[in-house]
């Protein structure tokens, strides 16, 4: 496996400019970082006791990751790569760099995307770095404020419902119509905001599910996903009952602390987590639809160092896994033929974190007429990346082009993605040259085509 990707590793460098400058000796700058940071992986005494020094310096700058990472790609910035932003935090967990607003902005320019890990020799714990290392950013206090609104924003229960409820009063308003008419064609940066949203943001409800003596799952809802998308967990509410499995909503569950945890808010992750482990008791399996939020609810044990954080992320499943495995142990529902050419999207946090990429294709390929097409990633990220599409939405724009690009090539008539952040942005570049194409979790294709389903459902 090495072998392989050291030769393509040659070969991607034998054909870009900016690597071979690297490696001839005229980006002089970061090998005088990166040999300094070497020659003092055995600590000087006043490296950071809460950054994980240790898994730093499992980084040898091979520079495999660089045609894995999408930032690097964009920029051909050392800064924007993997290699670079591990040799910033080394130095600012050892004090040898100051923290400033400059090398914060390199970190928060990460998307978290981690295409980096599967490809590292080494198996550098990436994305444990980059949540350490914005630690120090963030008590450093040079956080963006955009980024520091949008964290604390998704991370508030009371907070989210409050913007959501201006947002719904912006669109019944009309305020919306009048907006997209005069003031978001002169602010295209708030035109984009306002495409994220869906065509009507729908009224909150509650839900009600089996009792936990009866219930055979649990449900993590997502605080984004069920407020702007409830429609996925509707289907798959549906899709259990038809597999025979009794599905249960707890209440007192939130956020998933991703966009405290990648914030570099290791208090605000910590009491998150421990307000989900409450909500979910008992052995049940928790199946999350949402693969940003399921990576998240897996990698508990990150943020708490406890038993029972290993205990709720082993009974975490991914909900196409779940299904997956479920008609294939019992007889499950007929889905009535569809032709239709489907492009399908996998996140960055499924392929990933979560792991599992073939069980969304197989449940697809369950509806006849079907003709399924994966969409080769070759380390492209959609730029939504939590609460990256809000606080660094030139970048974030730059990636959705890129990808959009792809996916007019394919001419689908839908598009499926795992993840609620991917369908919004994937929605909102899309928007406008692709008319006739759908932006749909498996989840809902499936329930869309499923026999068994009630008319009046």
């Amino acid at each position: 496996m090495t072998r392989q990707r050291l030769s393509a590793m040659g070969a991607w460098t034998a054909t870009n400019p900016a690597e071979r400058r690297y490696h001839t000796g005229m980006d002089r700058a970061a090998s005088v970082v990166f040999r300094k940071i070497a020659d003092s992986r055995h600590g000087s005494g006043d490296e950071r006791q809460d950054f994980p020094i240790a898994d730093a310096d499992q980084c040898v700058k091979c520079a495999l990751c660089l045609p894995h990472c999408p930032t690097y790609r964009e920029t051909l910035d050392e800064n924007e790569s993997p290699r670079g932003r591990i040799a910033l935090m080394q130095g600012l967990a050892r004090g040898e760099l100051p923290a400033s607003g400059r090398a914060a902005a390199h970190l928060e320019r990460c998307l978290g995307c981690r295409n980096c890990e599967p490809v590292c020799p080494a198996e550098v714990p990436y994305g444990r770095l980059i949540d350490a290392g914005r630690r120090i950013v963030r008590e450093s206090g040079h956080r963006s404020r955009r980024e520091q609104l949008a964290a604390r924003v998704l991370g508030s229960s009371l907070l989210l419902r409050l913007s959501i409820a201006c947002l719904r009063l912006y669109q019944l308003t009309g305020l919306q119509r009048l907006a997209r008419l005069s003031l978001l064609r002169i602010l295209p940066g708030l035109a984009r905001l306002d495409a994220l949203l869906p065509e009507r943001i729908p009224t909150r409800r509650k839900r009600s599910g089996e009792a936990a003596d009866t219930a055979t799952v649990q449900v993590f809802l997502g605080c984004l996903g069920e407020t702007l998308d409830p429609g996925v967990t509707d289907a798959l509410e549906r899709l259990l009952r038809a597999c025979g499995h009794r599905p249960r909503f707890p209440a007192g569950q939130g956020c998933c602390a991703a966009p405290k945890q990648h914030g570099g808010d290791a208090a605000g992750a910590m009491e998150l987590a421990r307000d989900n482990i409450a909500a979910f008791r008992g052995d049940n399996p928790i199946l999350g639809s949402a693969s940003g939020c399921t990576a998240s609810l897996m990698e508990y044990p990150e943020i708490l160092s406890k038993e029972e954080a290993q205990t709720f992320a082993e009974r975490v499943q991914d909900a196409c896994t779940f299904l997956d495995r479920a008609m294939r142990d019992t007889p499950g529902p007929e889905f009535s033929p569809l032709n239709a050419r489907v492009l399908l999207h996998t996140p960055c946090s499924q392929r990933n974190v979560v792991g599992d990429t073939e069980a969304a294709a197989r449940l697809v390929e369950q509806v006849p007429g079907i003709k399924l097409h994966r969409l080769d990633s070759r380390g492209d990220c959609c730029g939504a990346a939590g609460t990256y599409t809000l606080g660094q939405p030139a970048m974030s724009r730059r990636l959705a082009r890129t990808l959009a690009d792809r996916i007019r090539e394919e001419q689908p008539d839908f598009v499926l993605t795992t993840n609620i952040g991917c369908k919004l942005q994937l929605r909102a570049a899309l928007a406008g040259t692709l008319p006739d194409c759908e932006i749909l979790h498996p989840l809902e294709l499936l329930d869309r085509q499923m026999r068994s389903r009630s008319p009046d459902s």
